[in-house]
């Protein structure tokens, strides 16, 4: 009979099978933690909430030249309401045009104007802190001026009647600082008489510096030697668009991640969604021009990026080289981002996490038309990916230590008695 020599129960050292599946296993669960973690649920408001505040709209021409809106917004209730100026807020005083107010033709043969102004990649969070909200005590009465041709180029449209909407909802602080998705109880649906509009002028563009690397050709105006920061942060954005098409390929399902970002499932949307993603370039290096010239006074209102919709120009703010690398709201994000705005004229509904997930649930046919939802189920479903291949890799470990035990026993060196390795 052969004698078997056995590690001692109290040495210090002792190797056994289920020790090395337990530290294994834990590192999986660890894992599996970080990728439920990254899809965690959030508190939905029972309703979209309803402000006792009145909006209406008086237009003026005042010469062949100008025609003016002039929005009066009062507060009809009894609450002290504190309203984010967001770059689409009617109340808000961001020294850009950004998309305010939207106009469609009622002659159906015709097409709507083009929106001549900014769509921004902006901070709520700083904005926040910064204390850039409008407080409505109870009968304010807030009066807001624009200049129609400051923001539509009627060159293509032509003369005609136009319906004039607000965006659909707004974003609301409490005294805490927490944000809440909430729109107007009465809001303007007015059409408006445009004759003889004036057209716009073409915006001139700045001399555009170019360098080439591996046959192919960047475009970097006064970035002052943050070129390969913004060639990096194009690289992922390229990434981040390639795993979010290879996602939605047909027959994939409406992930639960889908649901998260753009809502219950609906075919239409479902193939907006994919025509989206299809549409963005695959290689966001050199397909855009990137524009270092912010104005100064973009960076103090925290806007990280904007661009035009149809020019494939981004234009980057300082704020923009404060962002991470990768993640949540990185450089990456923020260049899909405009990315989506260039090519298919998304909307800037809402921004931040939170609010979009409360728009996607509340609202899917507005999330799918916005931008930063389209840049939080990219960053997410790249985020899962990866922590699925860590995922597989530790497998991969666990199997090859099965593996590798069950060889020693094969080969006698080893015995596997009640999970204990025993030397022979």
């Amino acid at each position: 009979m052969k004698s078997h020599k056995t590690f001692d129960e109290s040495s210090s050292v002792r190797i056994t099978v289920s020790s090395v599946m337990r530290i294994i296993g834990l590192a999986v669960l660890i894992i599996q933690l970080a990728l439920l973690a990254a899809a965690a649920p959030v508190e939905i408001p029972d309703e979209i909430r309803v402000l006792d505040v009145d909006v209406q709209l008086r237009v003026v021409s005042l010469a062949a030249n100008s025609i003016q809106l002039i929005f009066s917004i009062v507060n009809s209730g009894r609450e002290t309401y504190r309203i984010l100026d967001t770059p689409t807020s009617i109340m808000s005083e961001l020294p850009y045009v950004a998309r305010k107010f939207h106009l469609r033709n009622k002659n159906q043969g015709k097409p709507n104007p083009k929106f001549r102004g900014v769509r921004v990649a902006w901070d709520a969070e700083s904005a926040i802190e910064a204390k850039r909200f409008t407080t409505l005590q109870p009968r304010d009465n807030v009066i807001a001026t624009y200049e129609l041709y400051d923001y539509y180029d009627f060159s293509e449209s032509g003369s005609g009647t136009y319906t004039l909407t607000l965006p659909p909802y707004i974003e609301l602080l409490d005294p805490s600082g927490r944000r809440f998705l909430a729109r107007f109880s009465d809001q303007p649906k007015q059409d408006i008489q445009v004759d003889n509009p004036r057209f716009s002028a073409a915006k001139q563009k700045a001399p555009t510096y170019t360098f080439t690397s591996n046959a192919t050709t960047y475009a970097f105006r006064q970035c002052n030697g943050r070129e390969q920061i913004i060639t990096a942060a194009a690289n992922r954005a390229t990434q981040l668009r390639n795993i979010a098409v290879q996602n939605l390929q047909p027959p994939s399902p409406w992930s639960p991640l889908a649901i998260r970002w753009f809502g219950a499932f609906d075919l239409f949307r479902e193939r907006q969604i994919r025509y989206t993603y299809t549409q963005l370039s695959d290689n966001f290096a050199a397909r855009y021009t990137y524009d270092c010239t912010c104005p100064s006074t973009f960076d103090q209102f925290f806007v990280y990026a904007y661009a035009y919709s149809g020019r494939t120009d981004i234009f980057l703010c300082p704020w923009f080289f404060n962002q991470p690398g990768i993640g949540v709201t990185s450089r990456a994000t923020t260049l899909l981002h405009e990315a989506t705005h260039i090519e298919i004229s998304t909307e800037d509904y809402v921004y931040t996490r939170l609010i979009c997930l409360i728009l996607a649930w509340w609202s899917p046919r507005h999330a799918y038309m916005n931008a930063s939802s389209y840049e939080y189920y990219a960053e997410d479903l790249a985020q899962l990916r990866f922590g699925s291949m860590i995922y597989g890799v530790l497998d991969m470990g666990r199997r090859a230590v099965v593996n590798w035990l069950h060889a020693l026993v094969a080969y006698k060196c080893w015995w596997l008695q009640e999970g204990r390795l025993v030397m022979l």
